[in-house]
């Protein structure tokens, strides 16, 4: 068992999207129980009132080749007093393991204030495959399609899509030199029925190790709607400067 600690600075965020990357919040499973937490907050008085609050958490279990994993999230931000942001998710994931491949499944739930999601509820399948694995370098390639329902701003115009998507990732990481690495996620998901309808998320995070247990990072996200369905940007990114620990 490890509890991951973060305390991060964030420097600019612009919210619009939606894709949830659990791959940041993936711990490797070396053992056949797991618990992760990540918790990042921020609070300013005086002439502006800010607060923010950022969390995340997995549970992980193990058996033979079956990996079960629980994810959950909160993202919480107001500015004089008024919530401009009050984000959920959640994630179950199954993996059934073949080597460094494996298949999966899951299901998935979210709420974004920030662009009037009520509700994205999707349910998706997909094989993981890893091309290249040596000296603690690794890169993995996933293909799968899943089904989304969401619904938009239900107290005064309600809009509700349903779509199926085609979705491909790959996941890889990078070790410069013993203290230096770099861990990077895309994701990439594309409407089966309107190919104009796509959304990209791209997230490289440098770490750098100042031992076993610590370790200072910057990572950078961006998310990308090229056909959001509420007035909202089509760009989202956010950069991040953090401590993380493993305790």
């Amino acid at each position: 068992m490890f509890i991951r600690v973060i305390f991060c600075f964030t420097f600019f965020i612009s919210n619009s999207q939606t894709i949830l990357n659990t791959e940041s919040i993936m711990s490797k499973i070396d053992k056949d129980y797991i618990f992760g937490l990540d918790l990042s907050g921020s609070v300013e008085t005086g002439n502006v009132e800010i607060a923010e609050i950022n969390f995340s958490t997995q549970i992980g279990k193990k058996f033979d080749n079956s990996l079960f994993r629980f994810i959950i999230g909160y993202e919480y931000e107001s500015e004089s007093k008024e919530i401009i942001s009050q984000d959920y998710s959640g994630q179950i994931r199954y993996n059934y393991l073949l080597g460094k491949d494996s298949f999966f499944s899951f299901i998935q739930s979210q709420s974004i204030k920030s662009i009037f999601m009520d509700h994205r509820n999707l349910f998706g399948l997909g094989y993981r495959k890893n091309l290249f694995n040596k000296k603690n370098n690794n890169l993995d390639f996933s293909v799968g399609v899943f089904y989304e329902d969401e619904l938009y701003n239900k107290s005064v115009n309600p809009i509700e899509v349903y779509n199926y998507r085609y979705s491909f990732s790959s996941f890889s990481n990078l070790n410069f030199s013993e203290n230096l690495r770099l861990n990077s996620n895309l994701y990439y998901q594309i409407n089966t029925s309107n190919s104009k309808d796509y959304r990209l998320f791209i997230e490289p995070k440098l770490y750098f190790d100042f031992s076993d247990n610590t370790s200072l990072y910057l990572s950078t996200r961006h998310r990308y709607h090229s056909t959001p369905y509420m007035p909202v940007k089509k760009n989202d990114t956010e950069t991040t400067i953090g401590i993380e620990l493993i305790l």
